[in-house]
């Protein structure tokens, strides 16, 4: 998938060759589940792999309601979601002077954040306007959220401890293609019909109990917030989902015959995948989620386990 609504954390892009050759291992699966969806890049980058196991329905769950609604408005109307969503692009577009978009992100720096400060006041009024939003389900408020994702610092959703977006402002001029963006929610949409997806904004355990009484043939894959026992990443969101969590999330594994997760390489997980059947690898990343420049370039060792 080329493109993509915003970033997110956790994303598997780097992962997807390992995950699509578990997932293609698998077969008779009916029901597809996720219950930490996040930016959807699991589901996107394993598509194919899905569609080949002939997977008939799908379950995305997350515990970010504004991620879950803007899913949801998009599988329903996108067309309405694009309107809006174009007009506040617009109205952005008249704040940047002509010369900026002549200038060098990098090079003239300094002479666009000179230039960019209407820009980055009415970034800044958005994103008032979304945190103050009383109804978050509205295709008011995801419009907005639409914008800030595009036009926040490395595209990434951050959240403060009272759960409010404050990613600042990417001090950048570009304006994205709108007839591109208005194609990329006409492809989400007609995935999420054509793949029969439900999405559901629920606490992980709630969501899997859920699933586990209306559905069988079910495949699970479990991308949770990962466990730190470092302290070399940066928290994202105001929930947290910590070491009592996390064995708790193994003990619910248990409970699914068909089932992958990742997550940091610790004992905690290699211990369970060799006292529970599960076979794992040990995959390694770049730690681009380090504020520390040394701690970024340092690779960070993951665990894809897998039970058929």
């Amino acid at each position: 998938m080329k493109n993509k609504l915003f970033n997110w954390i956790g994303g598997k892009k780097w992962l997807a060759k390992e995950l699509n050759e578990v997932f293609n291992n698998y077969s008779n699966i009916d029901c597809y589940v996720e219950p930490f969806a996040g930016g959807l890049g699991s589901f996107f980058f394993t598509l194919d792999s899905l569609k080949k196991i002939k997977v008939k329905k799908v379950y995305l769950n997350d515990i970010n309601n504004t991620i879950i609604t803007t899913y949801k408005l998009i599988k329903e109307d996108y067309k309405s979601v694009y309107k809006r969503y174009e007009e506040i692009e617009i109205e952005y577009k008249k704040t940047i002077p002509e010369v900026a978009f002549k200038l060098h992100k990098t090079k003239d720096k300094q002479e666009l954040k000179e230039l960019l400060q209407e820009s980055r006041d009415y970034y800044n009024k958005i994103k008032s306007q979304f945190n103050k939003e009383k109804d978050k389900d509205s295709l008011e408020s995801i419009s907005l959220f639409l914008f800030l994702a595009q036009h926040c610092f490395n595209g990434v959703y951050r959240e403060n401890s009272k759960g409010e977006f404050n990613t600042p402002y990417n001090w950048e001029c570009g304006v994205p293609n709108l007839e591109s963006k208005l194609k990329l929610l006409e492809y989400y949409s007609k995935v999420f019909n054509e793949m029969h997806i439900y999405f559901f904004n629920m606490d992980c355990f709630s969501f899997m109990d859920y699933v586990l009484e209306k559905e069988d043939n079910i495949l699970l894959y479990c991308d949770p917030p990962y466990l730190n026992i470092e302290t070399g990443e940066n928290k994202y969101n105001k929930e947290h989902f910590g070491k009592q969590e996390q064995m708790k999330l193994l003990e619910y594994y248990k409970k699914f015959n068909n089932v992958v997760f990742s997550n940091h390489f610790y004992k905690l997980f290699e211990n369970f995948c060799n006292k529970n059947n599960f076979k794992y690898k040990k995959c390694y990343r770049t730690n681009i989620m380090s504020s520390k420049n040394e701690t970024r370039a340092k690779k960070v060792s993951e665990i894809l386990a897998y039970k058929y």
